[in-house]
């Protein structure tokens, strides 16, 4: 009986173990993106010692399939079709601009840092 209670916490600590490391290398893998960290906003997506969201933006390239698949991650997603942003999008590319307040941020990022279309996000600033 304790060989089997020994086995069980054996497995169950090698899991929480892989999906941590999992998730802090997809972590890592999204902010090889971006231009900012993740270790500047605090649980709610909030700029620490400012208590206000990030906006971050990225372009992706111009057609149905693509607009589709970020809309999917993240509805809120701003589109500006006749805007290059600070990012500088081509003609063919279309700007999206995000917030990371009051939402899962860290698996909105995570999963538009994904797509091989996204080449970077960068912080947005609104003057």
């Amino acid at each position: 009986m304790k060989i089997i209670k020994l086995t069980f916490a054996l497995i169950l600590i090698s899991l929480f173990v892989s999906c941590s490391i999992f998730k802090s290398k997809s972590k890592k893998n999204a902010e090889e993106k971006m231009n900012f960290s993740f270790s500047k906003l605090d649980k709610k997506g909030l700029i620490k010692n400012r208590g206000n969201s990030l906006a971050y933006e990225f372009c992706i390239p111009n057609n149905k399939a693509n607009l589709n698949e970020i809309k999917a991650i993240d509805e809120t997603i701003a589109i500006y079709k006749s805007s290059k942003g600070i990012i500088g999008c081509g003609k063919d590319e279309i700007l999206c601009i995000g917030e990371t307040g009051n939402k899962d941020y860290k698996k909105i990022l995570i999963e538009i840092s994904k797509k091989p279309y996204v080449k970077s996000i960068n912080e947005s600033f609104f003057e």
